[in-house]
């Protein structure tokens, strides 16, 4: 984790339940599942946990 000063901690003191998530079940274009193809990417750092960006 990496420390984001005092921005952190007032966002972890507005949020005290901490992040949210969102669970992609399926990614359908014309009927064609593309889930499958989806990968989670990190494009602005090195942070292998980061998986904020689906593409």
């Amino acid at each position: 984790m990496r420390d984001a000063g005092e921005a952190g901690v007032e966002w972890a003191e507005q949020h005290p339940h901490g992040c949210g998530y969102v669970d992609v079940q399926s990614l359908r274009v014309d009927g064609v599942d593309l889930k499958g193809r989806m990968r989670l990417v990190h494009p602005d750092d090195d942070n292998s946990e980061d998986r904020t960006v689906g593409r």
